[in-house]
């Protein structure tokens, strides 16, 4: 079993994913605008939130991911998730992702929770590589990336299908040497 702490930022507080978040994240995932620039659906229906998030905490068990709910520490709402996907302990590896409600983009708060998941992920998980991917036109998630210290190795091109058409995909990576802290 995958178990990790909460993470607490200036402003976030970085809690283990649960079913209880259920309602803040189909607000979140019911969003056309959360799908713009990833390979997933819309959700339409709570239970594919729920789905979701069976998916989620069953990857968290099984050692393949570290997944947090991103909570403002000032009113508990729940504003996205973020964590480390495709973890891997004999590469020293992972993969960041998240998805933040609309309404809270443009504020850093994911900004703010990846650097603390970093300095988790190369200090308390010794990783040596974190890498960063963002559809070639999510210019945000880009801008993001490049604030994280991360360098960017290539593109895959034409490699995912977001909305019926197939995109290119970039990928950056941050490596355990380059890390400093923020």
């Amino acid at each position: 079993m995958n178990t990790y702490p909460v993470l607490i930022t200036k402003r976030l507080m970085l809690l283990h994913l649960s079913m209880h978040h259920v309602d803040d994240l189909f607000e979140i995932f019911s969003n056309e605008k959360t799908t713009d620039h990833v390979p997933r659906e819309v959700h339409v229906s709570k239970s594919e939130t729920v789905s979701y998030l069976e998916k989620k905490l069953a990857d968290s068990v099984e050692g393949k991911s570290f997944i947090w709910a991103v909570s403002l520490k000032e009113t508990g709402k729940i504003i996205g998730v973020a964590g480390m996907f495709n973890y891997s302990l004999k590469d020293r590896s992972a993969s960041l992702g998240s998805v933040i409600n609309p309404e809270y983009r443009g504020n850093g708060y994911i900004s703010e929770a990846f650097k603390e998941i970093i300095r988790y992920a190369f200090t308390e998980l010794g990783l040596a590589r974190i890498e960063g991917k963002c559809e070639s036109s999510n210019h945000a998630s880009e801008r993001l990336i490049h604030k994280l210290g991360m360098v960017h190795e290539g593109t895959l091109r034409k490699n995912i299908l977001i909305k019926g058409t197939l995109r290119d995909t970039k990928i950056y990576s941050i490596l355990q040497e380059e890390y400093k802290d923020f």
